[in-house]
Protein backbone atom coordinates (compact mmCIF):
# COMPACT_ATOMS: atom_id res chain seq x y z
CA UNK A 1 0.00 0.00 0.00
CA UNK A 2 1.34 3.43 -0.95
CA UNK A 3 2.00 5.86 1.89
CA UNK A 4 1.58 8.96 -0.26
CA UNK A 5 -2.20 9.54 0.17
CA UNK A 6 -2.31 9.20 3.98
CA UNK A 7 0.88 11.25 4.39
CA UNK A 8 -0.49 14.01 2.16
CA UNK A 9 -3.73 14.14 4.17
CA UNK A 10 -1.79 14.29 7.43
CA UNK A 11 0.44 17.12 6.21
CA UNK A 12 -2.56 19.09 4.98
CA UNK A 13 -4.41 18.85 8.33
CA UNK A 14 -1.31 19.64 10.38
CA UNK A 15 -0.46 22.62 8.16
CA UNK A 16 -4.01 23.97 8.53
CA UNK A 17 -3.81 23.54 12.32
CA UNK A 18 -0.44 25.30 12.40
CA UNK A 19 -1.94 28.31 10.59
CA UNK A 20 -4.84 28.50 13.06
CA UNK A 21 -2.45 28.18 16.02
CA UNK A 22 -0.29 31.00 14.64
CA UNK A 23 -3.40 33.17 14.20
CA UNK A 24 -4.41 32.63 17.83
CA UNK A 25 -0.90 33.47 19.06
CA UNK A 26 -0.93 36.75 17.11
CA UNK A 27 -4.50 37.51 18.26
CA UNK A 28 -3.37 37.48 21.92
CA UNK A 29 -1.04 40.46 21.21
CA UNK A 30 1.42 38.75 23.54
CA UNK A 31 4.97 37.52 23.00
CA UNK A 32 5.68 33.77 23.35
CA UNK A 33 7.58 34.56 26.54
CA UNK A 34 4.55 36.33 28.05
CA UNK A 35 2.23 33.48 27.00
CA UNK A 36 4.58 30.93 28.58
CA UNK A 37 4.64 32.95 31.84
CA UNK A 38 0.82 33.13 32.03
CA UNK A 39 0.39 29.44 31.10
CA UNK A 40 2.93 28.32 33.72
CA UNK A 41 1.15 30.37 36.39
CA UNK A 42 -2.16 28.68 35.42
CA UNK A 43 -0.60 25.19 35.47
CA UNK A 44 -0.96 24.71 31.70
CA UNK A 45 1.65 22.61 29.86
CA UNK A 46 2.51 22.73 26.18
CA UNK A 47 2.83 26.54 25.80
CA UNK A 48 6.54 27.00 26.34
CA UNK A 49 8.35 29.20 23.85
CA UNK A 50 9.78 26.07 22.20
CA UNK A 51 6.36 24.37 21.95
CA UNK A 52 4.77 27.53 20.53
CA UNK A 53 7.48 27.77 17.86
CA UNK A 54 7.02 24.11 16.90
CA UNK A 55 3.22 24.20 16.77
CA UNK A 56 2.95 27.42 14.75
CA UNK A 57 5.50 26.24 12.16
CA UNK A 58 3.80 24.75 9.10
CA UNK A 59 6.63 22.31 8.38
CA UNK A 60 7.30 21.11 11.94
CA UNK A 61 4.52 18.49 12.06
CA UNK A 62 3.54 19.24 15.65
CA UNK A 63 0.07 19.63 17.15
CA UNK A 64 -0.83 21.59 20.33
CA UNK A 65 -2.19 19.97 23.47
CA UNK A 66 -5.96 20.27 23.99
CA UNK A 67 -5.65 22.05 27.33
CA UNK A 68 -3.06 24.44 25.89
CA UNK A 69 -5.43 25.23 23.01
CA UNK A 70 -8.32 25.96 25.43
CA UNK A 71 -6.07 28.29 27.44
CA UNK A 72 -5.06 30.04 24.22
CA UNK A 73 -8.75 30.55 23.30
CA UNK A 74 -9.31 32.44 26.57
CA UNK A 75 -6.14 34.51 26.21
CA UNK A 76 -6.97 35.47 22.61
CA UNK A 77 -10.67 36.18 23.30
CA UNK A 78 -11.72 33.75 20.55
CA UNK A 79 -15.49 33.55 19.92
CA UNK A 80 -17.30 30.25 20.40
CA UNK A 81 -17.80 29.51 16.69
CA UNK A 82 -14.08 29.96 16.09
CA UNK A 83 -13.28 27.67 19.02
CA UNK A 84 -15.49 24.89 17.69
CA UNK A 85 -13.93 25.17 14.24
CA UNK A 86 -10.37 24.95 15.59
CA UNK A 87 -11.27 22.06 17.94
CA UNK A 88 -12.70 20.13 14.99
CA UNK A 89 -9.58 20.86 12.93
CA UNK A 90 -7.33 19.62 15.75
CA UNK A 91 -9.28 16.35 16.03
CA UNK A 92 -9.13 15.86 12.26
CA UNK A 93 -5.37 16.42 12.31
CA UNK A 94 -4.97 13.90 15.17
CA UNK A 95 -7.16 11.29 13.40
CA UNK A 96 -5.16 11.76 10.20
CA UNK A 97 -1.99 11.31 12.24
CA UNK A 98 -3.26 7.97 13.64
CA UNK A 99 -4.13 6.78 10.12
CA UNK A 100 -0.57 7.56 9.04
CA UNK A 101 1.16 5.66 11.88
CA UNK A 102 2.12 2.77 9.66
CA UNK A 103 3.66 5.15 7.14
CA UNK A 104 5.38 7.67 9.43
CA UNK A 105 5.99 5.30 12.39
CA UNK A 106 5.11 8.14 14.82
CA UNK A 107 2.19 10.37 15.69
CA UNK A 108 2.46 14.08 14.80
CA UNK A 109 2.38 14.85 18.53
CA UNK A 110 1.78 13.27 21.95
CA UNK A 111 -1.66 11.63 21.98
CA UNK A 112 -4.05 12.78 24.68
CA UNK A 113 -7.20 10.91 25.57
CA UNK A 114 -8.40 13.39 28.20
CA UNK A 115 -11.21 15.74 27.11
CA UNK A 116 -10.47 19.45 26.78
CA UNK A 117 -10.63 21.39 30.04
CA UNK A 118 -11.72 24.92 30.64
CA UNK A 119 -8.57 26.91 31.29
CA UNK A 120 -8.60 29.31 34.20
CA UNK A 121 -6.96 32.53 33.19
CA UNK A 122 -6.85 36.02 34.54
CA UNK A 123 -8.34 39.07 32.80
CA UNK A 124 -6.93 39.78 29.40
CA UNK A 125 -4.94 42.97 29.41
CA UNK A 126 -5.76 45.22 27.61
CA UNK A 127 -3.91 45.52 25.45
CA UNK A 128 -0.48 45.09 24.86
CA UNK A 129 2.31 44.28 22.51
CA UNK A 130 5.20 41.85 22.42
CA UNK A 131 7.39 44.11 24.56
CA UNK A 132 4.85 44.55 27.35
CA UNK A 133 5.60 42.49 30.45
CA UNK A 134 2.83 42.11 33.04
CA UNK A 135 3.97 43.91 36.14
CA UNK A 136 2.97 43.15 39.74
CA UNK A 137 0.70 45.59 41.51
CA UNK A 138 2.87 48.23 43.13
CA UNK A 139 2.38 49.79 46.53
CA UNK A 140 3.25 53.27 45.26
CA UNK A 141 -0.40 54.13 44.41
CA UNK A 142 -1.35 53.39 48.03
CA UNK A 143 1.22 55.84 49.33
CA UNK A 144 0.08 58.38 46.75
CA UNK A 145 -3.52 58.08 47.88
CA UNK A 146 -2.43 58.52 51.50
CA UNK A 147 -0.65 61.73 50.53
CA UNK A 148 -3.75 62.94 48.66
CA UNK A 149 -5.99 62.14 51.63
CA UNK A 150 -3.60 63.89 54.04
CA UNK A 151 -3.43 66.95 51.81
CA UNK A 152 -7.23 67.09 51.53
CA UNK A 153 -7.53 66.83 55.32
CA UNK A 154 -5.06 69.67 55.80
CA UNK A 155 -7.01 71.81 53.31
CA UNK A 156 -10.28 71.15 55.19
CA UNK A 157 -8.64 71.93 58.54
CA UNK A 158 -7.15 75.16 57.20
CA UNK A 159 -10.52 76.20 55.76
CA UNK A 160 -12.24 75.46 59.07
CA UNK A 161 -9.68 77.51 60.99
CA UNK A 162 -10.16 80.42 58.59
CA UNK A 163 -13.95 80.28 59.04
CA UNK A 164 -13.61 80.26 62.85
CA UNK A 165 -11.23 83.22 62.70
CA UNK A 166 -13.60 85.13 60.43
CA UNK A 167 -16.53 84.48 62.75
CA UNK A 168 -14.49 85.65 65.74
CA UNK A 169 -13.52 88.90 64.00
CA UNK A 170 -17.05 89.59 62.78
CA UNK A 171 -18.57 89.12 66.20
CA UNK A 172 -20.33 85.86 65.50
CA UNK A 173 -21.72 86.61 62.02
CA UNK A 174 -21.92 83.37 60.11
CA UNK A 175 -19.74 83.29 57.04
CA UNK A 176 -21.33 81.98 53.87
CA UNK A 177 -20.36 78.42 52.97
CA UNK A 178 -18.53 77.72 49.70
CA UNK A 179 -21.54 75.76 48.40
CA UNK A 180 -23.98 78.63 49.17
CA UNK A 181 -21.73 81.20 47.51
CA UNK A 182 -21.45 79.16 44.33
CA UNK A 183 -17.67 78.62 44.68
CA UNK A 184 -16.30 75.16 43.81
CA UNK A 185 -15.43 72.94 46.75
CA UNK A 186 -12.01 71.26 46.72
CA UNK A 187 -12.33 67.47 46.79
CA UNK A 188 -10.03 64.59 46.09
CA UNK A 189 -11.81 63.72 42.83
CA UNK A 190 -10.19 60.93 40.75
CA UNK A 191 -7.82 62.04 38.03
CA UNK A 192 -9.14 61.63 34.48
CA UNK A 193 -5.95 62.62 32.58
CA UNK A 194 -3.44 59.83 31.99
CA UNK A 195 -0.38 59.13 29.85
CA UNK A 196 0.48 55.85 28.07
CA UNK A 197 3.59 54.21 29.60
CA UNK A 198 3.79 51.20 27.24
CA UNK A 199 5.64 51.47 23.91
CA UNK A 200 2.36 50.91 22.12
CA UNK A 201 -0.98 49.88 23.61
CA UNK A 202 -3.72 47.98 21.79
CA UNK A 203 -7.17 49.51 21.89
CA UNK A 204 -9.89 46.90 22.54
CA UNK A 205 -13.66 46.78 22.51
CA UNK A 206 -15.59 46.46 25.79
CA UNK A 207 -15.46 42.65 25.71
CA UNK A 208 -11.64 42.75 25.55
CA UNK A 209 -11.19 41.83 21.88
CA UNK A 210 -8.29 43.78 20.25
CA UNK A 211 -9.05 46.25 17.46
CA UNK A 212 -6.60 47.48 14.82
CA UNK A 213 -5.99 50.75 16.71
CA UNK A 214 -3.06 51.51 19.03
CA UNK A 215 -2.01 54.22 21.49
CA UNK A 216 1.68 55.17 21.53
CA UNK A 217 4.02 55.79 24.44
CA UNK A 218 3.66 59.30 25.90
CA UNK A 219 0.26 60.02 24.38
CA UNK A 220 -2.25 61.65 26.70
CA UNK A 221 -5.75 60.20 27.11
CA UNK A 222 -8.83 61.07 29.14
CA UNK A 223 -10.68 58.40 31.14
CA UNK A 224 -14.39 58.14 30.32
CA UNK A 225 -15.36 54.98 32.22
CA UNK A 226 -13.58 52.83 34.80
CA UNK A 227 -16.15 50.02 34.96
CA UNK A 228 -16.64 47.59 32.06
CA UNK A 229 -19.95 45.71 32.11
CA UNK A 230 -18.82 42.79 29.97
CA UNK A 231 -15.02 42.94 29.71
CA UNK A 232 -12.00 42.54 32.01
CA UNK A 233 -12.31 44.59 35.24
CA UNK A 234 -8.84 46.15 34.76
CA UNK A 235 -9.85 47.78 31.45
CA UNK A 236 -10.77 51.48 31.27
CA UNK A 237 -12.57 53.38 28.52
CA UNK A 238 -10.32 56.23 27.32
CA UNK A 239 -10.29 58.76 24.49
CA UNK A 240 -7.47 60.57 22.71
CA UNK A 241 -7.46 64.19 21.51
CA UNK A 242 -8.34 63.03 17.97
CA UNK A 243 -11.44 61.22 19.42
CA UNK A 244 -9.94 57.72 19.12
CA UNK A 245 -11.90 55.92 21.85
CA UNK A 246 -11.66 52.38 23.26
CA UNK A 247 -10.86 50.15 26.22
CA UNK A 248 -7.26 49.65 27.42
CA UNK A 249 -5.43 47.98 30.34
CA UNK A 250 -5.11 50.52 33.16
CA UNK A 251 -1.76 48.97 34.25
CA UNK A 252 -0.11 50.79 31.33
CA UNK A 253 -1.51 54.24 32.21
CA UNK A 254 -0.01 56.80 34.62
CA UNK A 255 -1.93 59.80 36.06
CA UNK A 256 -1.08 63.32 34.93
CA UNK A 257 -2.98 65.25 37.60
CA UNK A 258 -3.25 65.62 41.37
CA UNK A 259 -5.75 67.42 43.66
CA UNK A 260 -5.08 71.10 44.27
CA UNK A 261 -2.19 71.67 46.68
CA UNK A 262 -0.55 68.31 46.01
CA UNK A 263 1.01 69.04 42.65
CA UNK A 264 0.91 67.64 39.11
CA UNK A 265 2.83 64.66 37.84
CA UNK A 266 4.88 65.69 34.83
CA UNK A 267 4.91 63.50 31.74
CA UNK A 268 8.68 63.15 32.02
CA UNK A 269 8.26 61.48 35.41
CA UNK A 270 6.33 58.53 33.98
CA UNK A 271 8.11 55.12 33.95
CA UNK A 272 9.87 54.17 30.73
CA UNK A 273 8.57 51.40 28.50
CA UNK A 274 9.91 47.97 29.59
Amino acid sequence: MSSQPSGAVTDEHIAAMAREFDRLIRQTSKSPRQIETRATAAGILGLSQTSISRCRGVGNGRLPRRDALEFLFELAGEHELGRQRVRTLLEQARQAGRAAVDDADALPDDDQSAPPIEAQVGPTPSAGHDDEVPRPKRRAPSRRFLIIALAATLVVMAASAAIVATLARSGGTQAPSPAASGRPVDAAAPCDRYVVTARDLWVRDESGTPTDQQLLNGQEVRVLNRHSRSGPPDNWLVTRSDRLTGWVDRDYLAPLCMPAGVGTVSRAAQPATP
